[in-house]
Order: C-alpha cells, then sequence, then structure tokens
C-alpha cells in the first residue's frame, strides 16, 4: 500500500490579559499621593486628671446648620505603579501526518506551553480483519474469520448459492464448517458496518460427492429429509436436524450427512442447511428419497415464508428454485407440511 505523509508545522500565540484591581496604598505611596497624614490619638480611657464629660440630654443639645466649604487648588494625581514586563512563552511544536488510512495527531511531550506539560495522544488502535479458509475431508471448507474489534457483532458468511449469518465470540472470531459448492471456492463475509473479506482456496474432492442446499431467511422452519434406501421416518437411515450422524459415515462411505449453518436464536437471520452424500464412494446401492418439510411454529404460523433449493450433481449445479408457501394458522403448530416434488430423488448405482 502507499503511504503518502505530509508534515505541518503550526506556530501557536498565547495572549496575555492582565487585570485592574484595587491597590491598598499606604506608608510612602499614600504620603507621595496625598501628603502627609495628621496622627490623631484616641483611647477608650479617659486622661487622668481631665474633667469628665459633661453630656447634655438630647433635649438641650442645639441643631446648628452646617455650612459649606469650598474646595479650592484640588490636584489630580495617580499612583505610580509599575508596568509589568511582557512575558513570552516558548511555541511547541505541533506536527500533523496525513495518511492514506489514518490520522495520527501528537505533540511532542518534550515541549512546553506555559510550563504545562502536553501529554502525548494515543494513536488510533489498528483493528485487523482476517480470514482463512482450507480444505478439509468430505470437500468441507474449515472457515476462521476473526475481527478483534467486531467482538459480539453479527456477521453473514456466503459462498456460491450458500448464506448463512453468525455472531463473533467475545475475542471476535467465528469458526464453521461449510460444505464447498464449487471447485473454485471463494468465502465472503459481510459485516453490518460495510466492512467486506474474502479467501479463496480450491476444493479438489469435489465431484465425489452429490449435494442439497435448502436456504431461508427468518425462522421459516424449513428442513431437509433424507430418507436412505428405503428407511422410515425415524430409522436409522432418517437424516435430518435432529439425526445423530457425523461426518464419518461419508468417509466410510456408509451414508449421507446433513449441515446446518446459521444461528437461529437471531433475529432476521440467513439459515441454511445441506445435506451430503458420497456418491463415487458409497458401498451401498439404491434410492434416497428427498423431501423439503415445515414445522408449524409460533414463529411461522399464518405467514407466507420463502425458501431456495438447489442441488448439485458430482459437484455441478443441476437445479435451483425459490418457493414460496403459506403456512396454516396458529392453531395448527406441531404439526408439518411435506413438498414431495422439489428436490429430486438421488440413485445411487453399484460400482
Amino acid at each position: 500500500m502507499s503511504r503518502k505523509t505530509e508534515i505541518m508545522t503550526a506556530a501557536g500565540t498565547l495572549a496575555c490579559a492582565i487585570g485592574v484591581g484595587f491597590i491598598m496604598q499606604t506608608g510612602e505611596v499614600a504620603e507621595l499621593r496625598y501628603g502627609p497624614t495628621p496622627v490623631r490619638t484616641s483611647s477608650a480611657m479617659p486622661i487622668v486628671g481631665a474633667p469628665a464629660p459633661t453630656v447634655k440630654p438630647s433635649s438641650e443639645i442645639e441643631a446648628k446648620p452646617l455650612e459649606p466649604i469650598a474646595m479650592q487648588d484640588v490636584t489630580l494625581t495617580s499612583a505610580q505603579v509599575p508596568t509589568p514586563e511582557k512575558i513570552t512563552l516558548p511555541t511547541p511544536l505541533v506536527e500533523i501526518v496525513a495518511d492514506e488510512d489514518v490520522f495520527d495527531l501528537y505533540l511532542k511531550p518534550e515541549e512546553f506551553w506555559g510550563g504545562l506539560l502536553v501529554p502525548e495522544l494515543e494513536k488510533m488502535p489498528e483493528c485487523p480483519i482476517e480470514a482463512t479458509a482450507s480444505a478439509q475431508a468430505a470437500a468441507m471448507i474449515k472457515y476462521t474469520l476473526t475481527a478483534p474489534c467486531f467482538a459480539g457483532a453479527e456477521v453473514v458468511i456466503s459462498h456460491s448459492d450458500l448464506m448463512f449469518s453468525g455472531v463473533l465470540s467475545d475475542d471476535g472470531t467465528l469458526t464453521a464448517e461449510i460444505p464447498a459448492l464449487a471447485t473454485d471456492a471463494m468465502v465472503r463475509a459481510f459485516f453490518t458496518t460495510g466492512e467486506t473479506i474474502e479467501t479463496s482456496l480450491a476444493v479438489e474432492s469435489l465431484n465425489l460427492y452429490d449435494r442439497v442446499l435448502v436456504q431461508s431467511f427468518g425462522a421459516s422452519g424449513v428442513q431437509i429429509h433424507a430418507r436412505e434406501f428405503g428407511a422410515n421416518y425415524g430409522d436409522t437411515g432418517h437424516v435430518w436436524s435432529g439425526s445423530d450422524r457425523d461426518l464419518s459415515v461419508i468417509a466410510e462411505g456408509k451414508g449421507g450427512y446433513l449441515t446446518t449453518l446459521g444461528d437461529s436464536t437471531l433475529d432476521g437471520v440467513h439459515i441454511a442447511e445441506v445435506y451430503t452424500f458420497p456418491t463415487a464412494l458409497s458401498q451401498m446401492t439404491g434410492a434416497i428419497d428427498l423431501t423439503i418439510e415445515t414445522e408449524v411454529t409460533a414463529q411461522n404460523c399464518a405467514r407466507d415464508i420463502e425458501a431456495q433449493a438447489v442441488q448439485f450433481k458430482a459437484g455441478k449445479e443441476v437445479s435451483s428454485q425459490v418457493l414460496t408457501l403459506a403456512v396454516p394458522d396458529c392453531s395448527t403448530i406441531g404439526s408439518f407440511l411435506v413438498l414431495n416434488n422439489l428436490l429430486q430423488d438421488l440413485t445411487v448405482a453399484s460400482k
């Protein structure tokens, strides 16, 4: 990344204001301004030997009018107060460094302004976003997103036709096992603030697997149900979000596996399910019945919901369709709606 730096030096000036207040003038200063001051002696005790003063009752005191006194030869003077000298304070150096990505403003800490040390400002912390992806067994992608500044934030992950929502942990990370839907795979992360990061990888083993993707927005209740080789609901061969299976069945070629992606506890999120069957590695032959089913819940009853269904054969997309479904009223909560003809059943032939 190119870096453009521009340095500007600005000098600041400080204006000093001197307030005018009262000056107590005594001693030599008062004598210079007003002349000698007569000394008067007063005492709270009577002078020894002097006759005691006679105080007349207030009714016998004569009231005499005061005569005005003429003021003549009055000269105005002023105290000789010295003018303070002008103070010049040191000028601190301010440097502004302009960069394409971040602005750093700092004052040199060794400089002073009026005797007060100016603290150095902290630089803006870096907020890196990183993503890694690697190919795993069963044509899966191990994806890790790291964004420390977005801890606890919602994010949307997309890959090919697949899209799901997640939340970063308290340390700003998110990990997911994503079924690959393209040999040249690209995984993108979208943040609500507009930031985006993408990473790419090659998944060479994708042609060994068939996959079915069903995804929706919000709490739609849409599910994939796969009944392998004649299995009924609840049997071992019934594969759905409530079944107990792991990826080992794929590695051994004994059956399929369902991956659920997206945090269903969030409001208005992308939820996705992907069913994977190792067609080229299967030790069994026969048909796999595929249906899309929707459980009626308090979140989706009496609503219209939308979903997308996409099928892949040996790593290649063979069909894609969007469906809109009117869910019955809330008196039917707990029942299921079965859509039989939206997906093509899989046929596993003998080798």
